[in-house]
């Protein structure tokens, strides 16, 4: 067989491949976020999952569960979510003073379940609702994309130095080490297994796709013999 029929049969599995990470990279993370008040239970906002590993596009679906009206914010911020600055002049948070990844105008409990669709970069953001009082209310939660970095949990002292042994005392029971920090994946809300499921998903696609596009290839193979 020639060179150029040789890479005939090269391109079906190319192009699904190429189908597949187009198809893959548009998904968006969907995280479904409720919104509360004293009708139903208390002030609250409760995203599922409260984070996710990566960045890039994520879906958020928010619904009130109340009875009254609300709105929705997602704020990029160092701060923790419940530490914003508040106007006691509006009792709300000031948004022209915050970088605001996007937003979802007021709406009613009736009005359904509301979607937002932002691309996030890794970091912390805090989920609000900013109607008058709401937030002081207690209406925000903190959401993170990314890795985070867990602080450390050990007590250094005068005489211990970082990657040095400490020296034991007589009589005194024996030392047990602690981390000097963890670095811990974000959770995903996939649970265990996740992974593995997209990848089975991923494989079987390309089962198929190379399949269909390799009859494709094979036909102009015998075409052009």
């Amino acid at each position: 067989m020639s060179r150029p029929h040789r890479f005939l049969f090269l391109l079906p599995v190319v192009a699904a491949l190429a189908w597949l990470a187009t198809a893959h990279a548009g998904l968006a993370t969907v995280v479904d976020v409720t919104l509360t008040d004293p009708v139903s239970t208390d002030w609250g906002v409760a995203p599922i999952p409260t984070s996710v590993a990566t960045a890039g596009d994520v879906q958020f679906e928010v619904t009130i569960d109340g009875g009254i009206q609300h709105d929705f914010h997602a704020i990029d911020t160092d701060l923790p979510a419940a530490g914003l600055p508040v106007d006691g002049g509006t009792n709300t948070v000031d948004l022209a003073q915050q970088t605001v990844a996007g937003s979802i105008p007021t709406f009613l409990p009736a009005d359904g379940t509301q979607s937002l669709t932002v691309t996030l970069a890794d970091g912390h953001y805090a989920l609000i609702c900013n109607l008058p009082g709401h937030y002081a209310g207690g209406m925000s939660a903190d959401f993170q994309v990314g890795p985070v970095q867990q602080p450390s949990t050990a007590t250094p002292t005068a005489t211990q130095l970082p990657g040095v042994e400490p020296t034991a005392t007589p009589g005194a029971p024996a030392a047990t080490p602690t981390p000097s920090g963890v670095v811990g994946l974000a959770e995903t809300g996939a649970g265990p297994g996740g992974g593995a499921s997209t990848s089975w998903w991923l494989l079987a696609g390309v089962a198929v796709a190379a399949a269909a596009f390799s009859g494709a290839g094979a036909l102009a193979y015998r075409r052009s013999r």
